[in-house]
């Protein structure tokens, strides 16, 4: 594999892309503990409204005047508002920030694709110039051998030559391009088993990063 393919920008960005997956999870982290940070302030402030209720309660049943200073339950929730409305705006940037970093990674995901497909695509080509070299190879052997048999029209020796250049020709086993008759999954793959496997163990360490 390491041959035939090339896998630095591959790997390069996926290791982008598990950087941009740290970074998401760093900010959902956050951002989930700036919620329950909210949720527990609301409960308290719940308790502080309850307090304060019941001193202004003891006030007017003892007929006291109203104090000036602010009530113990009155200062306590002051500071839970206040907490209230800055741990608000925290969630609100860092639900930008969850935008903002799910966006990154959404594109380093793409860019691995496209780093797959461009592997695949650079491959293909390699086999492209393959296939029309074997082409071009069996069509000047064919006609060599038929300039041949110009000569020895009645002899054997031309046993296991084609006497016509069609597949069909080229379809007993024991011929280079059996492979062609293949038309299921695992025997195409069964028949060129290296490139399988590094197509595989490719595909594999993208998906092992995805499900981390």
């Amino acid at each position: 594999m390491a041959e035939r393919f090339n896998l630095g920008a591959l790997r390069r960005l996926l290791a982008g892309f598990r950087e941009t997956q740290k970074a998401r999870t760093a900010v959902e982290s956050g951002l989930e503990s700036a919620r329950q940070e909210l949720q527990d302030i609301a409960a308290k402030l719940v308790t502080a409204q309850a307090d304060l209720k019941q001193e202004e309660i003891e006030i007017a049943l003892s007929g006291a005047s109203v104090p000036d200073a602010p009530l113990p339950s009155e200062k306590a929730i002051s500071r839970l508002r206040r907490a209230e409305r800055i741990t608000e705006t925290r969630c609100e940037i860092l639900e930008e920030k969850l935008k903002s970093a799910k966006g990154a990674e959404t594109l380093a995901s793409e860019a691995v694709e496209r780093e797959w497909e461009a592997l695949a695509r650079k491959d293909l080509e390699s086999i492209q110039v393959r296939y029309r070299e074997a082409a071009t190879a069996l069509k000047i052997a064919f006609l060599e051998s038929r300039v041949w048999s110009w000569y020895f029209q009645a002899s054997d020796m031309f046993r296991g030559l084609p006497r016509w250049p069609a597949v069909r020709d080229l379809g007993s086993p024991s011929d280079l391009i059996r492979a062609a008759f293949f038309h299921k999954r695992e025997e195409q793959e069964a028949a060129v088993p290296e490139l399988s496997a590094s197509i595989r163990t490719m595909r594999a360490e993208i998906e092992a990063q995805r499900s981390t």
